[in-house]
């Protein structure tokens, strides 16, 4: 049976669950000074997912941390980025080092939808297969609104959004 244990570092919270072969991170809240990468409980297991979805505001102070936890984690472990939030695709682009060698499964995007019945911001899942490393412009995936069932429409420069998939 996976046993949950939950790091508290001031805004943000860190849920870490053990499972038999893999051990899965969910971070939630802000990725800032509060954040101390030597207080992170190191995994049990080779394989480490980080769920990212939650992470909702990032520092420099905070990528720098998380720069320094990936440099140290990478060297034993196999690490996995999950439905990574918009604020933390913005710091893969800006600083490819938060990468480390650690593979993107999914990131959120931004889209939107005007219209009378929906409008504003839908953020989307896009899961990738595989590593992801090409100079070849990546396709937008389609999405059709929850509501009204119309083409939902990206909402970012994609060649900017999606620069991480070259930096990996």
């Amino acid at each position: 049976m996976a046993q949950t244990l939950v790091v508290e570092l001031d805004m943000l919270s860190i849920s870490i669950t053990h499972h038999t072969d893999h051990s899965k991170y969910i971070f939630k809240g802000h990725l800032s000074e509060s954040f101390d990468q030597r207080h992170i409980p190191q995994s049990q297991h080779r394989t480490v997912s980080f769920d990212l979805a939650g992470i909702e505001y990032v520092s420099s102070v905070g990528i720098r941390e998380w720069v320094m936890l990936l440099n140290h984690w990478s060297k034993d472990h196999r690490v996995y980025f999950e439905r990574c939030s918009i604020y933390f695709v913005d710091q893969m682009n800006m600083v490819p080092d938060c990468l480390g060698t650690a593979t993107v499964k999914s990131v959120y995007a931004p889209y939107y939808r005007e219209c009378d019945q929906c409008s504003g911001e839908k953020n989307q899942l896009i899961k990738f297969s595989g590593r992801q490393k090409s100079q070849q412009k990546m396709a937008i995936p389609e999405f059709q609104c929850e509501r009204c069932d119309k083409p939902l429409e990206f909402d970012a420069l994609d060649d900017s959004y999606f620069s991480f998939l070259n930096h990996s």
